[in-house]
């Protein structure tokens, strides 16, 4: 009995094993399949959820056209911040009185905010007449700054004198300069029915912006300044590329307002990482310096005929250099459009265009920078004026003499040349057989023979048969002899003498020509090709507006006539933005020019500059000054690399 109940006691342990196992491998199998499913919907989640782009335009009510600046790019389901778009549309002229903070885009399409120019806006009720003007008055960086207005009856000839004499009473907020108005007056477009907006560009004065790059802890790490006006804001974003290698742990807050111009110090916030290094010395924080602008013109008094402002430029002064002997050198007229304060690096005559014996490195006292409203100004070079007159003579007696020694020896291998040529088609056309050589008459007196004597003639050329010898001589061994009253043995004939070998022809060595010089581009080519790029612009833009109007007109009903004007309007827009692009791609070639000669001449001054000061560094060996010589040397390959890609547009451009 015992043993039978052990028996039915080890079945039943058995059987709930099995089920134990069994339930527990139910669960796997059943927890196996639950966490495939999870994943499963965990991944279609995820796609369903990956972010849909969207964007914010503004469209230009008065001009009928989407502005392609700014525009902001955001996400479905995402609030964006709309602070920085309505702050920079504000600088450009519009009203932004409509235009929420903050958006939230709920579909993939594209929101579009409708805005309107303040001028347009803030127009007077008293404007009667047939053509309504706007004029948007702008600063040297575009930021707007008032708008005048004005009404006329007479699209053909409307005079703007008023407006600018009223824009000159407000020499406190900006200076007209050569671009603002031409002979004195704004250049005006083909009026239109109804208000016509046009942007005069004006020059207000400039003074520094910093900005201090504040972190996390309070601490600054880095600064930049720049020369802005009373007008616009910065947009501090763009400064994250200039801070550096060194400074790469530095990241610039975002959601933060753009700095206003208006003041002269403005703090930004950042944050930096761990690996981020904290300078200890205040001296040693991060920085980058926009630089003031090179002057516009740059033109000698001599050539000024007289004028004091010969360009018309909002700020201007007279900068004479004066030579050891007291003698003055050169006097130059420096003007702007940009700022009253401007570098002095790009003075000298090859980056300036102007013709001079001044040598700049020689100038012992000239400031990186002068202010054009303090003027003028007189600096000294170590030169003099003789000594530089009487090295120029003779560099140019040098260069005569080079030029006519080259002269003469390329004539000189162009006569030797072709006096060559000719012998060796006289050579290759004498006759090599013998038979045209006569023998000699054997006897001793043949020369007193009865018989006449042949004359063996010079080979005549090619183009010219040689002539038949006279019968009389002869080389054949039967003929007969002369007769002789004398007896005598006959000599040997000699063995006849074999013709020489023609010359080779001689090539004459090809001269290398002479690279023409290209003419270098000037100043007034510049000048007088953005007046053009922006003349096309306008009448693009002019007739587009016209186009559309015509087209939203014709709409519903269209004459015959309408049909015409409107099919002729269309081909003169498309002859005139052939033009504009062409006038464009000059004008941006023209301008990049300059832009590399500028380069050029700063980036050589940076190197210099960098080399000497990477000299005294190397032999500190402080931690500052191994980390200062590391940063100049980045500096440097950085100028070279911008010296090169300079240098070479420049010496490639045409």
């Amino acid at each position: 009995m015992k043993e039978s109940n052990d028996n039915s006691l080890k079945v039943s342990n058995y059987w709930k094993k099995a089920l134990y196992s069994s339930v527990v491998l139910g669960a796997f199998f059943v927890g196996g399949q639950y966490v495939s499913t999870v994943h499963a919907s965990a991944d279609t989640t995820q796609k369903a959820n990956q972010p849909v782009p969207s964007k914010v335009i503004f469209d230009d009510v008065a001009n009928n056209n989407n502005l392609q600046h700014p525009i902001v790019k955001g996400y479905v389901g995402q609030q964006s911040s709309l602070v920085n778009a309505k702050i920079r549309l504000q600088d450009l002229g519009y009203d932004v009185s409509n235009i929420p903070d903050t958006y939230t885009p709920t579909g993939s399409d594209a929101k579009i905010y409708s805005v309107t120019p303040i001028g347009v806006k803030n127009e007077p009720s008293t404007l009667s007449g047939q053509y309504k003007l706007i004029f948007e008055i702008k600063d040297q960086n575009g930021n707007y700054i008032e708008s005048k207005y004005d009404s006329t009856n007479n699209s053909d000839n409307y005079d703007s004198t008023a407006i600018v004499n009223e824009l000159k009473q407000e020499k406190d907020k900006f200076t007209l300069n050569g671009n603002s108005t031409d002979n004195g007056k704004i250049d005006t477009p083909s009026l239109q029915t109804g208000d016509n907006v046009i942007t005069v560009s004006v020059t207000a004065p400039t003074h520094t912006l910093s900005i201090n790059y504040v972190n996390q802890n309070n601490v600054t790490v880095f600064k930049t300044t720049r020369q802005v006006t009373n007008y616009g804001h910065t947009n501090f974003y763009d400064d994250q590329k200039n801070f550096g290698e060194d400074n790469a742990g530095i990241q610039i807050n975002s959601d933060q307002p753009y700095v206003a111009n208006d003041q002269s110090t403005a703090t930004v916030n950042v944050t930096t990482n761990q690996a981020f290094q904290i300078p200890t010395d205040p001296t040693q924080v991060g920085s980058y310096n926009y630089a003031f602008p090179d002057p516009d013109d740059v033109t000698t008094v001599s050539d000024a005929n007289g004028s004091q402002n010969p360009n018309g430029d909002a700020y201007y002064t007279t900068v004479s250099f004066v030579g050891a002997d007291g003698k003055n050198i050169v006097s130059l007229i420096v003007g702007s459009n940009q700022s009253q304060t401007v570098r002095t690096e790009n003075l000298d005559p090859d980056d300036s265009d102007y013709d001079s014996l001044i040598d700049f490195d020689n100038v012992t006292d000239l400031p990186a920078n002068i202010d054009l409203t303090k003027g003028p100004y007189t600096f000294h070079s170590t030169d003099t004026l003789s000594g530089l007159q009487a090295a120029q003579s003779s560099a140019a007696a040098q260069s005569q003499a080079a030029a006519e020694q080259q002269a003469a020896s390329s004539a000189q291998a162009s006569q030797s040349t072709s006096s060559s040529v000719p012998v060796v088609q006289q050579s290759s056309a004498q006759p090599t057989s013998a038979s045209a050589t006569p023998k000699p008459v054997p006897s001793a007196q043949s020369s007193q023979s009865s018989a006449p004597q042949q004359t063996v003639e010079p080979a005549k050329s090619s183009a010219q048969p040689a002539p038949t010898p006279a019968p009389v001589v002869q080389s054949h061994s039967s003929a007969a002899p002369v007769a002789s009253t004398a007896k005598s043995t006959p000599a040997p004939a000699p063995k006849p003498t074999p013709a020489p070998a023609p010359k080779p022809v001689v090539k004459p060595t090809p001269q290398p020509a002479k690279p023409v010089a290209k003419a270098k581009p000037t100043k007034t080519q510049l000048k007088a090709i953005t007046k053009s790029f922006k003349q096309a612009k306008h009448a693009v833009k002019s007739d587009t507006a016209k186009l559309k109007a015509m087209k939203k007109k014709m709409k519903k009903h269209a004459t015959k006539k309408q049909k015409a004007a409107y099919k002729k309007l269309q081909t003169k827009l498309a002859a005139e933005k052939k033009a504009f692009n062409s006038v464009k791609t000059q004008e941006g070639k023209l301008s990049k020019y300059f832009k590399s000669v500028a380069t050029i001449g700063r980036d050589n001054k940076q190197i210099k500059s960098l080399t000497a000061q990477m000299k005294k560094l190397k032999k500190k060996h402080s931690k500052a000054s191994k980390k200062k010589y590391s940063k100049d040397k980045k500096a440097l390959k950085k100028a070279n690399n911008s010296l090169k890609a300079a240098t070479k547009f420049v010496k490639n451009y045409k």
